[in-house]
């Protein structure tokens, strides 16, 4: 009866632990591996990514079934994260369903909302729900592992080299946005562990440290895809400024470095030239002004501004809505809290993410595990550029283990120190 027990407790800790990780990293590893196989062809991505959407549903699912009856028990900061996410549904229902000025085809609406319950709100639950049996320290190693299989695969089949008409991806189904966002994750780990295992490693395991470390900032180079690399720095610089104990420091530190980069800008930019000359020559566009997406986005940036303004308590829609045309997203992920819901919208948004660096500050100064804290904040600070928070499981997945891990309920702290 007790070895009964003991296997369904550790299957359950193992389901849990897989299905955290799937969140943050999953998709990218399954098509890393599997698109290749396909031919990285027009349409062939969804051979791979209909079945794993589907797979990765049914995991969550079932996580949820197994720990029925739920009880579960929280902090400010993720209820308010849930709350948010019922106003997120809330709005969009009434914008999708009811609202007659405009008009969203149906396979839209019901594109928008397969992403939000099928790839966001279930598999959240499913971590919320199962969060006291995710193994952290498993979740770290697991993670680790997973980005050395990435960046083996990428170095050998990426799709094109970045050149200074055209970006670098690993193939059809990640984008250079994403592509170099995901290698710069496990740059972030990789320096983390190196740092935390600085007197225990051994020279062999402190050098795979930073191979990895540094294939990732070469991928993300290769990528030339600016947000990734922009998100990755001040990630570097908010660590080190946050393992100051008085805030004001952070705040001064975090300034000095931030103001030197500035002013280092040139020699930077020449010395990222050596390994990607796309990235360095977009770089230098934005900085002009002269790049085209810079400029698409600015156009995004006045709309959204206008309709904000028209309601910029409570919000009025959670997308740009046009008739005939997909839901759209200001690439800012504050822009698209503002237009759907307002100053109100955003002060809430905001004080979850500042309990996450809360939290993060706690770890880095008391040496408790924090690489969670770090992850969370490449996925923020990147939506600062790109994609939508109602579209993007890694966000909201990186957010909500992130104020778990660090929660006094989870007990990580005390059963997960390394």
């Amino acid at each position: 009866m007790l070895s009964s027990n003991f296997t369904i407790i550790h299957f359950k800790k193992a389901l849990s632990t897989i299905n955290a990780l799937n969140m943050l990293i999953g998709y990218p590893l399954v098509v890393s591996i599997f698109i290749p196989l396909t031919g990285n062809a027009v349409g062939s991505s969804q051979i791979v990514t209909y079945p794993y959407r589907a797979l990765s549903l049914m995991l969550a699912l079932l996580i949820i079934f197994i720990n029925l009856p739920i009880r579960v028990k929280l902090n400010n900061a993720i209820r308010l994260f849930m709350v948010f996410w019922i106003f997120v549904i809330v709005r969009m229902y009434y914008d999708l369903a009811i609202r007659s000025d405009v008009y969203i085809p149906e396979y839209y609406i019901y594109n928008n909302w397969l992403i939000v319950f099928g790839i966001i709100i279930i598999p959240l639950i499913s971590i919320l729900v199962s969060y006291r049996k995710i193994d952290f320290k498993l979740l770290l190693k697991y993670f680790f592992w997973t980005g050395i299989i990435i960046l083996v695969i990428s170095v050998f089949t990426i799709t094109n080299e970045s050149n200074l008409n055209q970006r670098a991806s690993l193939n059809i189904a990640l984008d250079s946005i994403s592509f170099g966002n995901t290698a710069l994750l496990f740059s972030i780990v990789a320096v983390y562990l190196l740092s935390i295992e600085r007197r225990e490693a051994t020279i062999w395991k402190k050098t795979l440290y930073l191979i990895i470390f540094l294939t990732g900032i070469y991928i993300a180079l290769l990528s030339g895809s600016r947000g990734p690399i922009i998100s990755f720095i001040v990630v570097i610089l908010l660590w080190y400024s946050l393992s100051k104990k008085k805030l004001i420091w952070s705040g001064i530190i975090f300034s000095t470095l931030t103001l030197l980069i500035i002013l280092l800008d040139n020699y930077l930019i020449e010395i990222i030239g050596v390994f990607s000359p796309l990235t360095a020559f977009r770089i230098n566009q934005a900085i002009s002004g002269g790049d085209l997406s810079v400029i698409n986005r600015q156009d995004s940036y006045a709309w959204f501004i206008s309709r904000i303004f028209e309601d910029p308590i409570f919000g009025s829609q959670y997308a740009r809505l046009i008739t005939g045309s997909q839901p759209g997203y200001a690439h800012n992920i504050i822009l698209d809290i503002l237009l759907g819901f307002g100053v109100v919208g955003l002060s809430v948004f905001t004080f979850i993410i500042y309990k996450g660096i809360n939290f993060l500050k706690f770890g880095i100064i008391h040496k408790y595990p924090f690489w969670l804290g770090l992850i969370m904040l490449q996925f923020l600070l990147l939506s600062m550029t790109s994609g939508a928070y109602y579209s993007n499981p890694q966000l909201n997945a990186a957010i909500l283990l992130s104020l778990l891990a660090y929660s006094n309920e989870s007990g990580y702290f005390h059963k997960n120190v390394l």
